[in-house]
């Protein structure tokens, strides 16, 4: 059995990382390595950007507009659909709406 080796070792990997831990070692230079985004890409990442505000807002607008439903219900308080113009024109777009 030999001790010595193992404790010589041990000094040895002490020695090396303090040779790697150096400050005042000069910065390595890259030899200019670029990236270039093709204008695809960019128009791409511009696309998300755009999807992921519009999800935003879709997600904040409320399922019921109650500013619509306000609306609606003081024009029919007005007698605005009792109107037979009116009336036909919303029935025309009943019956084109379910395909009749």
């Amino acid at each position: 059995m030999k001790v010595n080796q193992v404790g010589q070792s041990v000094q040895a990997q002490q020695v090396q990382r303090k040779g790697r831990n150096k400050p005042d070692s000069p910065p390595v230079k890259l030899n200019g390595d670029k990236v270039e985004i093709s204008s695809q890409a960019r128009k791409l990442q511009d696309t998300q950007g755009l999807q992921a505000a519009a999800s935003k807002t879709i997600k904040e607008t409320p399922d019921v507009r109650e500013d619509k439903i306000a609306e609606v219900r003081q024009r029919i308080l007005d007698g605005f659909y009792n109107q037979s113009n009116i009336s036909s024109s919303i029935a025309d777009k009943l019956l084109k709406e379910f395909g009749i």
